[in-house]
C-alpha cells in the first residue's frame, strides 16, 4: 500500500459507515479526534472490539517533517493502546503498534530520499520506548526498507547500522525467529553495507533448519545471494555447511544447482549425484514401510521457477519432476534406470513425471511407462493413469498390453472407464476381447467390456451389445449398452413394445420392489395411455424404476418410449403427487429423479409451484436444487412454464448465477428443439388469451362488451356504444369474472418479466422485420400497450435507422409532423436508441410523447448518452474511473440490477472487479475495484479502478484467478472507438450512476 493521509472528517465517515454494528464507534472516533486536537486533555479508553476500527486513526498522521502536536497525541493514543508498548516491551500488536509501524513503512517507500526515521524514533523514546525495543521492533516490521530501489542506505538502516557490531547476535536472533526470507533480507543488506558482520557469523545464514512435513532444509537463497556476491570468497564456507550433514534431498540438490551455476566444474558432477539421491530419497519418503505413528500425509515440494515476462505467474514444478527433466538431459542412460526404478511401487509420481519421461524418449518411454501402471488409483494423482494411458495410447504398446487389459478387472471404477477409453482407441481388434467380457460373472468386468464396445460403436460392436441387452442384469452395464445403442433402439415403439419392457424389466428381477419403500404405486393418481388405457402398477414401477438410472433432469433413455406413449392431458395429478412426495421427503438430490418426471408429466397447476420454489431453494444456499428445480420447470414445457424459466434466467443473471444459467440453458435447449432462436421463442410464449386481436367480446344482461389491456397494463372495457369502463359491468357471469381476475394476475407477471426483457432488446438492439412485428406487437394485446408506448424506428439492412414512428392507438403509425407512415417491404423495425436521434429529433420526440401522455415503460429517450471522444479511440484501458468513490457497502446489489456479475475473488477475499457481458456483440467489459469484499465485511473507503472491453470469455474468471489484462498490448482487448456506440454508452452510464458523486461524498463529510 502506498501513503495516503485522512481529514478527521473522513476518519468520522469512516466510523459512521461502522455504526451499524457498534453503535458507540461515532462517539468514540469524536472522543479521539477531540483528545488529539487538544480539544482536551482525557484519553478515550478503547476496547479490544474497537481495536480495529481505529487502527485507521495512524492515517490521520501527517508526514513526520510536519508533525504537529495533534500528530504526537495520536502517536501516544497508539502508543497506550498497544499492549506491549505501554509496558516498554517490543512486538506490537496488530491494530496499533503494527499498523503504526506499517504506516512507517508506507511512508519510507514513497519518500526513501527523506531521513524521516529519526523523528519517528525520538516520538516513540518520548512516549517510553527504548532503543532496545525500538530496534528489535525495526527488525521484525522494517527488514523490507532497510534500504531503498537502488540498494542506498535509508534512515532504518542507517538506524540499524549504528548498533553493529554491537548488536550482532541479539539481530541475527530476531531475525532468525521470524523466517527465511527475512534473514535473506538481512544478508542482502549487510553484504551491501557491512560484509564483516557475514564475514564473523557466515555460520549463522547456513544453518539447517525444519520446514513442512518434517523436511529438513538449508538457506538456498543465502547460498544464491552469497555466491552472486563473491562465489569464490563464500564456497568454502558453503561447502562445510552441506557436508555437515542433515540436510534435505531437495535441498541438498537446490544448493549443488547453485553451486554449479558459479562452479561448473566442480559442482555439476554433485549436483548430477543428487539428482539421482532426491528420486531414491523422495520415493522412500512418499512410501513409508512401515508407516510411522502419526503419519497421515506426504506432499512433495516444488521448484519455484520466475516467470518469463511479466505477464506471467511464477511456475511451480514438482522437485521430481525438474530433476528428472535435468537428468534425462545430463545422463539420459543412468536416468531411464533411474525412473525405471522410480515407479515402481511409488504411489506419489506425479503426472508430469510420466509427460517429461515422453518429451525426452517419445516411444521409448512406453518400457519405463508400464511400470507405473500397478499403482494404486486411491493413492496417486487424479490424474495419473489418465495421462499414463494416454500416453500408452500414442504409442505402439503392443507387447504389454495384456497388461493394460488387466486392468479391466481392476477394483476402481475410474481406472476401468479410464482403461476401456485406451483399449476402445485398438479399434476392432479389441471387439473379440471385449465380447468376452460381457460373459464374466463380475458385473463390473461387463461393465467394463459394455463400454468398450460402445466407444468402439461400430456396427459389428453395436450388434454385440444388442445381444447381450435383455440378459444384463447389471444396471450399470445396462447403461452403458443403452447409450451405445441410443434412441434408435426404441424407434416405433407401440403400447405393445412397452408391455414386453416392462415384462423383459421384471423378468431381470429389476421391479420386484417399489423403488422407494414410501412410494406405493397404488396411492399415486391413474395414469393412462393416449389410448384411453391405464396403466397397471408394475408399468408405474418400471418408469420410476428406470427414471431413477438418469443422473440428470431429463428422461431415462428406457423411460422415454413410455413417457411418449402418456396422455399428458390426463397426468397432471400423478405428477403434482410426485412433486408433493418429493417435498414432504426434503427435496433430496439423491430423489431427484421424482422432480424430473413431475416436470415430464406436469402442466400449468405446476408452474407456480416450482417457480416459488426455484426463490425458496436459493434462499436456502441449496443453488444446486435450485438448477434441478428450474431444469424441471422447462420439462412442463407449456409457454406458462416456458416464461417462468425465462423470467428466472434474468432474474439469477448475477446473483447465484449457477441457477440463472441453468435456466438460461433449460430455455435455449427448448428453442432449439423447436428450431427457433432464444429470442423468438420468448415472443411465442406471450400469451394472447383467447383474444381476437386485440379485444376478447363477452355478454353482461345481454350487452355485448369487449376486453382489452390498457395503457396502463390494466384490464378495461367498451361497451357497444364504445364507452370506457375500468371495472366489469354488473350482471357478468361468474365464470367470465373469475377468468378476466385470472388474466389480470398473469398480465401483471408477464409484465413484470418483459419490461426487462424489451430494455435488453433495446440494449441490443434487436429488429423484426415487418411481418413479425406487426403480428406480434399490433395482434397481442399485452405486446401492443409496448408497441404504444414505446419510440419504434425503420432500420436498413446495415442497422442505420431511416425514420423514428410511434404507434397509436387505433394501430397506425405516425412520424414527427403526425403524417401516417407506411412500412416499406425490407425495413427492420425496432426500439430507437437516443444515440440514433440527432439532438433537435430527440427533444422533439420526447415532447411529442409528453403530448401524447405517453409515459414510457423504462427510460427510452431519457437515458443518459455518452459518446466515445476522439481522444479515446484508441483506448483500449481506460483509468476514467481511477480512485472515483464507491459505496462498499452496495456496490454488489447496484450492479447487479444493472446486469453486472462479480469477477474473480482474489488473495484476502477481496472481489478483482465486475464485468458485464453483451454476448449479441461478443464483448464483455470489466471494471475494476479496490476496497469491495466477498465476505461481507466492507473497507473504510471503495474504489473503481480501471475500465476495459475485451473479446467475449477471453478473460478467466474464478477463486484466486489472476487473468486481467497488464496493459494495452493485449491482444484481448477491444479499443473504445472498436466498442459498439450503445453498449460503451449504457456501460457508461452503468458506472456514473454507482460512482458516488463529490457533491454527496462532501454532504456527507459535513453532516458527520
Amino acid at each position: 500500500m502506498s501513503y495516503q493521509k485522512i481529514t478527521p472528517e473522513q476518519f468520522l465517515e469512516q466510523m459512521e459507515q461502522y455504526s451499524k454494528w457498534y453503535s458507540d464507534l461515532p462517539q468514540l472516533a469524536q472522543e479521539i479526534l477531540d483528545y488529539v486536537s487538544g480539544g482536551t486533555s482525557t484519553m478515550p479508553q478503547l476496547n479490544n472490539h474497537h481495536a480495529w476500527y481505529f487502527s485507521s486513526a495512524v492515517n490521520l498522521l501527517n508526514l513526520p517533517d510536519a508533525w504537529t502536536e495533534m500528530d504526537k497525541n495520536i502517536i501516544k493514543l497508539i502508543v497506550q493502546h498497544d499492549q506491549n508498548w505501554q509496558k516498554g516491551k517490543p512486538n506490537p500488536d496488530y491494530y496499533f503498534g503494527r499498523r503504526f509501524m506499517d504506516w512507517v513503512e508506507e511512508v519510507i517507500r514513497e519518500y526513501p530520499q527523506k531521513n524521516y526515521f529519526p523523528l519517528v524514533v525520538d516520538e516513540l523514546k518520548r512516549n517510553g520506548l527504548n532503543d532496545a525495543c525500538i530496534l528489535e521492533d525495526t527488525i521484525s516490521e522494517l527488514k523490507y526498507v532497510l534500504m531503498d530501489r537502488e540498494g542506498g542506505l535509508t534512515g532504518v538502516g542507517e538506524y540499524v547500522l549504528s548498533f553493529l557490531p554491537k548488536k550482532e547476535s541479539q539481530i541475527l536472533g530476531w531475525v532468525k525467529s521470524n523466517n527465511d526470507s527475512s534473514l535473506n533480507t538481512l544478508l542482502g543488506f549487510l553484504l551491501k553495507h557491512r560484509e564483516q558482520t557475514v564475514e564473523d557469523r557466515i555460520e549463522n545464514f547456513l544453518e539447517v533448519y525444519n520446514g513442512y512435513y518434517s523436511q529438513t532444509y538449508i538457506s538456498v537463497s543465502n547460498i544464491e545471494l552469497l555466491l552472486q556476491h563473491n562465489a569464490q570468497k563464500y564456497e568454502p564456507a558453503i561447502k562445510k555447511a552441506l557436508h555437515a550433514g542433515g540436510i534435505g534431498a531437495a535441498s541438498t540438490y537446490e544448493a549443488f544447482e547453485a553451486l554449479a551455476k558459479h562452479l561448473p566444474d566442480e559442482y555439476e558432477p554433485k549436483r548430477l549425484e543428487a539428482g539421482f539421491t532426491y528420486l531414491i530419497t523422495q520415493k522412500k519418503e512418499a512410501n513409508p514401510n512401515p508407516i510411522p505413528t502419526g503419519y497421515w500425509y506426504y506432499s512433495e515440494g516444488s521448484k519455484r521457477i520466475p516467470p518469463a515476462n511479466p505477464n506471467e505467474y511464477w511456475k511451480y514444478i514438482p522437485y521430481s519432476v525438474y530433476i528428472i527433466d535435468y537428468l534425462l538431459e545430463k545422463d539420459p542412460v543412468n536416468a531411464k534406470t533411474a525412473a525405471v526404478e522410480y515407479l515402481k511401487d511409488n504411489t506419489s509420481v506425479k503426472s508430469e513425471f510420466l509427460t517429461t519421461l515422453e518429451k525426452h524418449l517419445q516411444g521409448d518411454a512406453v518400457d519405463i511407462l508400464i511400470e507405473g501402471i500397478y499403482a494404486d488409483p486411491g493413492k496417486v494423482d487424479s490424474d495419473y493413469f489418465r495421462t499414463l494411458l494416454g500416453i500408452l495410447s500414442k504409442h505402439d504398446y503392443k507387447r504389454h498390453e495384456e497388461k493394460v487389459w488387466a486392468l479391466t478387472r481392476h477394483k476402481s471404477k475410474r481406472l476401468r472407464e479410464i482403461v476401456a477409453v485406451t483399449l476402445s482407441k485398438l479399434g476392432d481388434s479389441s471387439i473379440a476381447k471385449a465380447e468376452q467380457l460381457l460373459a464374466d460373472k463380475k458385473g463390473d468386468v461387463r461393465q467394463a467390456g459394455a463400454l468398450i464396445l460402445s466407444l468402439i460403436g461400430t456396427d459389428t460392436a453395436k450388434s454385440i451389445l444388442s445381444n447381450a441387452l435383455n440378459a444384463e442384469k447389471n444396471d450399470e452395464a445396462r447403461d452403458v449398452m443403452l447409450q451405445a445403442l441410443g434412441e434408435k433402439l426404441f424407434e416405433g415403439a407401440s403400447e405393445e413394445t412397452i408391455k414386453d419392457m416392462v415384462a423383459a424389466t421384471k423378468k431381470r428381477g429389476k421391479i420386484e420392489r417399489p423403488v422407494e419403500d414410501w412410494l406405493l404405486e397404488k396411492d399415486l393418481p391413474a395414469l393412462y395411455y393416449k389410448s384411453g388405457d391405464q396403466l397397471d402398477e408394475n408399468t408405474i414401477r418400471f418408469l420410476l424404476y428406470r427414471m431413477g438410472r438418469s443422473k440428470d433432469i431429463r428422461p431415462d433413455i428406457e423411460a422415454k418410449p413410455l413417457l411418449l406413449q402418456l396422455d399428458r392431458e390426463k397426468s397432471g395429478d400423478f405428477a403434482k403427487k410426485l412433486y408433493e412426495l418429493f417435498i414432504q421427503k426434503g427435496s433430496d438430490s439423491k430423489q431427484k429423479y421424482l422432480l424430473a418426471l413431475a416436470g415430464l408429466l406436469g402442466n400449468d397447476d405446476l408452474v407456480d409451484k416450482l417457480k416459488a420454489q426455484v426463490n425458496q431453494l436459493v434462499e436456502a444456499n441449496r443453488g444446486k436444487m435450485g438448477e434441478y428445480t428450474v431444469q424441471a420447470l422447462a420439462l412442463i414445457g407449456s409457454n406458462k412454464a416456458l416464461r417462468a424459466v425465462e423470467f428466472l434466467s434474468r432474474k439469477y443473471k448475477s446473483k447465484n448465477r449457477n441457477v440463472g444459467a441453468a435456466a438460461m440453458d433449460a430455455f435455449k435447449i427448448a428453442a432449439e428443439e423447436l428450431n427457433i432462436s432464444f429470442y423468438e421463442l420468448a415472443d411465442s410464449i406471450i400469451p394472447d388469451f383467447g383474444f381476437e386481436g386485440l379485444f376478447k367480446s363477452f355478454l353482461a344482461k345481454d350487452q355485448e362488451y369487449r376486453a382489452f389491456i390498457d395503457t396502463d397494463f390494466k384490464l378495461a372495457f367498451f361497451d357497444e356504444d364504445n364507452r370506457k369502463f375500468k371495472s366489469l359491468p354488473k350482471g357478468t357471469a361468474k365464470e367470465v369474472q373469475d377468468e378476466f381476475k385470472e388474466i389480470s394476475k398473469e398480465v401483471r407477471d408477464i409484465v413484470k418479466s418483459q419490461s426487462g426483457r424489451m430494455e435488453q432488446y433495446l440494449v441490443i438492439q434487436r429488429k423484426w422485420d415487418v411481418e413479425t412485428w406487426q403480428a406480434f406487437f399490433t395482434g397481442n394485446p399485452i405486446m401492443f400497450v409496448y408497441a404504444v408506448r414505446l419510440l419504434w424506428g425503420a432500420y436498413d439492412a446495415q442497422g442505420n435507422l431511416l425514420y423514428p414512428f410511434m404507434v397509436m392507438e387505433d394501430t397506425s403509425l405516425i412520424n414527427l409532423d403526425d403524417e401516417e407512415v407506411m412500412l416499406e417491404d425490407g425495413v427492420q423495425l425496432g426500439m430507437v436508441h437516443p444515440l440514433s436521434l440527432s439532438e433537435d429529433d430527440l427533444q422533439a420526440w420526447k415532447t411529442k410523447l409528453f403530448d401524447y401522455g405517453m409515459e414510457p415503460i423504462f427510460p427510452q429517450l431519457d437515458r443518459a448518452i455518452v459518446r466515445v471522444e476522439d481522444k479515446d479511440q484508441n483506448v483500449k484501458i481506460s483509468n476514467e474511473f481511477d480512485k472515483k468513490k464507491i459505496s462498499s457497502y452496495a456496490f454488489g446489489g447496484q450492479m447487479e440490477k444493472l446486469g453486472w456479475a462479480r469477477g474473480s475473488v482474489v488473495d484476502g477475499g477481496y472481489v478483482s472487479g465486475y464485468y458485464k457481458a453483451f454476448p449479441e456483440s461478443a464483448i464483455e467489459v470489466f471494471i475494476e475495484t479496490d476496497g469491495i469484499y466477498v465476505g461481507g465485511y466492507y473497507e473504510d473507503s471503495a474504489y473503481l479502478s480501471r475500465l476495459y472491453f475485451v473479446k467475449m470469455g477471453a478473460v478467466a474468471i474464478g477463486n484466486y484467478t489472476y487473468d486481467e489484462p497488464s496493459n494495452e498490448k493485449d491482444e484481448r482487448l477491444i479499443a473504445f472507438g472498436d466498442v459498439p456506440a450503445i453498449i460503451y454508452s449504457e456501460v457508461m452510464s452503468d458506472l456514473k450512476q454507482v460512482i458516488i458523486p463529490e457533491e454527496k461524498q462532501q454532504e456527507e463529510l459535513q453532516e458527520a
